[in-house]
């Protein structure tokens, strides 16, 4: 299915807009058909926009696991009556999972990236989303995250296990296997993504120091605002299908309320503010730049009836000495973790040193070749 046109053409927009303006009012259940994928629209406007169906991919805790993580909320705490991290400069860019779903990872590094510039480091922070895709594969508290196949807020359980990289040291792969295209989510193993690295390549230093679920299953209103004190809450929701109308059609101003439509399942986003003036939350998500905003943000209703708050967690953050060690080649360089594997794989080992003056890896990664990942790091094994 194309993508839409809808945000790159501003007269379109408009006229799009318009259109619904006058034939549209959110969350009066009025009468809809369903279009292309299983978004909701108008007959109206039917030929005007089309509905992108994004993966999801969140899996929701056992109860039983969330309550062991909840951490002490205070409900009697006296709340301000709006906040948007925006605000801060805190708030990275949206990525874009495209047909993989790992909105899990996209929403956790967001809030790690979020927590990291609070704490310091600078607002161009860009961290890899594909190294707990690829790599978060144990098993913790009975529960195995899946790749692009789905995972669960258990993977801030990662990030404080393993100091996160850089989206320059490790890009997003998408559903790419090993260069060779995706392959099913029924497949064993299921992770249908590219292979993690061995060794890991030099980290940031920057990890999860912390983490906790707001409370056991889905928060309440004033448990989220009072988690949203400190910096950004990951959390889930479960997606409708009209909620991928609003996010297609809807305006900058819309709030969402679930009031029909299928489910598509369970979703991670980033929450990044409230505003009690429209009763409404400030969610980033994870579908690029896209939205009734076109920025990748939107506003969901204090009463979304979608369970909005199920999972939420928080973290804090801390940073280590990244391995700020390079092995360098002729033609190239590659990251490795320990002088002894750069020796055997014959390159010179630069220590304190974080880049190669010779350059790039000749096997680095590109947009058009994302199964190069995997062959950055064979070099380590000659």
């Amino acid at each position: 299915m194309n993508n839409l046109d809808i945000n790159t053409d501003p007269k379109r927009v408009g006229d799009q807009r318009k259109l619904l303006s006058e034939s549209t009012i959110w969350g009066l259940g009025i009468a809809i058909s369903v279009i292309l994928c299983i978004g909701f629209i108008q007959p109206s406007i039917a030929e005007e926009i089309e509905i992108k169906e994004y993966p999801l991919g969140l899996m929701k805790l056992p109860l039983t696991v969330s309550q062991q993580f909840a951490t002490p909320s205070d409900g009697y705490r006296v709340l301000p009556p709006s906040i948007d991290w925006r605000d801060a400069n805190v708030i990275t860019p949206p990525k874009d999972q495209q047909t993989c779903g790992g909105c899990y990872s996209f929403a956790a590094i967001g809030c790690i990236e979020a927590m990291a510039i609070i704490d310091g480091a600078p607002p161009s922070l860009d961290l890899s989303e594909q190294f707990a895709i690829s790599c978060d594969t144990d098993e913790f508290m009975g529960i195995t995250n899946q790749g692009c196949c789905g995972g669960t807020a258990t993977v801030f359980e990662f990030y404080k296990n393993n100091p996160s990289l850089s989206e320059a040291e490790y890009p997003f792969g998408n559903g790419d296997f090993n260069g060779d295209g995706a392959r099913s989510c029924s497949s064993n193993p299921p992770w249908n993504t590219v292979d993690c690295p061995s060794p890991y390549p030099a980290n940031t230093g920057w990890h999860v120091a912390s983490w906790g679920l707001v409370s056991g299953g889905v928060s309440t209103v004033n448990q989220l605002k009072s988690a949203l004190q400190t910096g950004p809450v990951w959390l889930g929701y479960e997606v409708f299908s009209d909620f991928d109308a609003y996010w297609w059609t809807g305006g900058p101003n819309d709030v969402y309320t679930h009031v029909g439509g299928a489910t598509r399942g369970w979703h991670a986003v980033l929450l990044i503010g409230y505003d009690d003036s429209k009763n409404c939350w400030i969610m980033k998500n994870s579908w690029g730049n896209t939205g009734p905003s076109n920025d990748g943000t939107c506003l969901i209703s204090y009463t979304a009836n979608c369970s909005f708050g199920t999972d939420a967690t928080t973290c804090t953050v801390a940073q280590t000495g990244g391995l700020q060690n390079a092995c360098c080649f002729d033609g190239g360089s590659c990251y490795v973790t320990t002088e002894a594997v750069c020796s055997a794989a014959g390159g010179t080992w630069k220590p304190g040193q974080a880049t190669c003056t010779e350059g790039l890896c000749t096997t680095h990664a590109n947009g058009d070749s994302w199964g190069a990942v995997k062959a950055r790091y064979r070099i380590s094994s000659k």
